[in-house]
């Protein structure tokens, strides 16, 4: 197929003209005191109109004074001798990128073998980069290793079309790091690979094919030039009045020169062009009378189950021979039959899988049902003066309630912003958290003595809109936390009302104003005596899951707000 589609290019490309011209120009810059970069031809060569064969090499030397103008020029040697022994016009695609190939590491067995022969080790070894251009009719194959590159620009765009033998080209090809952020790693333009630094069988040249078929101009240069991305940058002024024929190639190779020397300035610098003049010469000529390639067609059979007796076949083949490409309906075909149908053999284990599907949708579907509700709303029992008076079961209910809105944290400040829900009693501080959790018996026990514990009392009521900080945080249990609060201000002044105890906090009315009191929740005990509200500065405690849904956290405090809370001591 390969072949096939070789020679349909070929055909095709009979009706367009290449003239190529190509030009070499090499310096060794304005800091370095040799020049360590080759080219074929050599530099200063302006050729003139070739038609169908070019070579085009540029060498970047490694060693310095060690002798990496010594591995450039070997370089060059070995792989124009090897190039222009070869039978270009009669090799294949294939056969000819692996004589590039070969040619490459012939070139590195020699700068290897000098390197030994010199007894050079490590970073004594002399070596080089490649990148090699070979222009056949309508064919251009590029050869590259190591950090010298190749552009193709035509009218319409610039194309780097080597990759970087380097660091940062590695990791960017094995998908470590982005290219830019590649460029920016330490080592990151040390050469992973280049010509004489080991055996060829650790060497990787890579040689690619285009099909030029249009005007455009190649160019082949050093990193003295390429680096800081200086092509990039320029080809549009310098390279592309090429293309319109405003300007000629040694003027462009000099004025490329000029500008690696005056804006990198810290290499050698060589380029090498080639121009591509492409031109239709006669009308495109169709395929039709192209040799029809030779495909085997293969059939692919399958048994009909329903049929014992003679089996019925059906055949995916080739289009009819009415294409000129395809076969003719006499070649051999290759038959492929299926196997003997096994679905009778399968189908037990088929209705398996779909029985336990079944179950599965069946149990998700009815999971939601089978678990207890968590948010079922349980009776809140308003703090006495004496522990003991909590029930056991408020206790229970209030350690199994781990879903809390928010957290108090100390030094947090909170505003009461919301009633307490009809089956919540109203928020009270208290003088202490209790000691202990509360007797499991049915029934309330006797306070302890005043000699053991002091006696909780009744700071008083929270009314709505009551600016709360938090002191302290006391945990009695994992589910039981208690907060000590102290009043920064409250919606009523100085001087509170004692309001009478009730399971719920009097709510205001929308209309007229007036207080209406809630009904009250029969778990609920009432309460000896009336509760005053609190009073700005006071202190107290209070369980913190019965205040968590009626408070907002808020920054925005007054400066009496401020001045009350900061001079009360805790």
């Amino acid at each position: 197929m390969v072949g096939y589609l070789d020679a349909a290019l070929a055909r095709l490309n009979q009706s367009r003209m290449r003239q190529i011209r190509l030009a070499t120009l090499s310096d060794q810059g304005p800091t370095r005191q040799r020049n360590e970069d080759a080219c074929y031809p050599v530099s200063g060569t302006q050729s003139p109109l070739l038609e169908n064969q070019a070579l085009l090499i540029v060498c970047d030397g490694i060693g310095g004074h060690q002798g990496g103008d010594v591995a450039s020029h070997l370089a060059i040697a070995t792989l124009e001798q090897h190039v222009k022994s070869l039978q270009i016009d009669q090799l294949d695609s294939t056969t000819l990128s692996v004589e590039l190939e070969k040619a490459v590491c012939a070139a590195n067995d020699q700068i290897s073998q000098r390197n030994d022969s010199e007894h050079r080790f490590d970073r004594q070894r002399m070596g080089t980069t490649v990148v090699m251009a070979l222009a056949r009719r309508h064919e251009l194959y590029i050869t590259h290793v190591g950090d010298s590159r190749a552009y193709w620009m035509t009218r319409w765009g610039c194309h780097q079309i080597t990759l970087d033998d380097d660091v940062a080209s590695r990791e960017v090809r094995l998908g470590y790091s982005f290219h830019r952020q590649a460029l920016h790693q330490p080592s990151s333009g040390s050469l992973v690979q280049a010509l004489g630094m080991g055996a060829s069988t650790l060497l990787y040249p890579s040689v690619q094919r285009f099909i030029p078929d249009d005007d455009c101009v190649l160019l082949l240069c050093s990193d003295g030039l390429s680096d800081n991305d200086r092509v990039e940058e320029h080809w549009e002024s310098k390279i592309l009045p090429l293309l319109d024929g405003t300007i000629d190639l040694a003027t462009v190779a000099q004025q490329l020169v000029d500008i690696g020397n005056q804006q990198n300035g810290y290499d050698n610098v060589t380029v090498g062009l080639i121009h591509y003049q492409v031109k239709t010469t006669e009308p495109i000529p169709v395929l039709t009378d192209l040799p029809q390639i030779d495909l085997p067609a293969t059939r692919l059979t399958a048994p009909v189950a329903s049929l014992s007796d003679e089996e019925k076949q059906t055949e995916l083949i080739a289009p009819s021979s009415a294409d000129p490409i395809t076969a003719p309906p006499s070649l051999p075909t290759t038959q492929l039959s299926a196997p003997p149908s096994t679905k009778a053999r399968f189908m037990p284990f088929l209705i398996g899988i779909g029985l336990l599907c079944g179950v599965g949708g069946l149990l998700v579907a009815l999971l939601p049902t089978l678990q207890p509700d968590p948010t079922t709303v349980r009776p809140d029992l308003t703090p006495t003066p004496s522990p003991t008076n909590v029930s056991p079961s408020e206790n229970l209910t209030d350690s199994l309630d781990t879903t809390e809105p928010l957290a108090l944290q100390v030094g947090n400040f909170v505003q009461l912003s919301q009633s307490a829900p009809p089956d919540n009693a109203a928020p009270i501080l208290v003088s202490r958290p209790p000691q202990q959790a509360p007797s499991p018996a049915p029934t309330a026990q006797a306070p302890p003595s005043p000699a053991e514990t002091p006696p909780v009392q009744t700071v008083g009521l929270i009314p709505i809109g009551t600016v709360l900080e938090v002191l302290e945080k006391r945990s009695l249990t994992q589910q039981e936390s208690w907060v000590n609060l102290r009043v920064c201000s409250t919606p009523t002044g100085d001087s509170p009302e004692a309001v009478s105890p009730s399971p719920s906090p009097p709510l205001l009315s929308p209309s007229a104003g007036a207080a209406v009191t809630a009904p009250p929740i029969s778990p609920s005990p009432v309460l000896p005596s009336p509760v005053p509200l609190v009073q700005a500065g006071k202190m107290g405690w209070i369980q913190e899951a019965k205040l968590l849904n009626q408070v907002t956290p808020t920054t925005a405090l007054t400066l009496e707000q401020q001045q009350v809370c900061s001079n009360q001591s805790p």
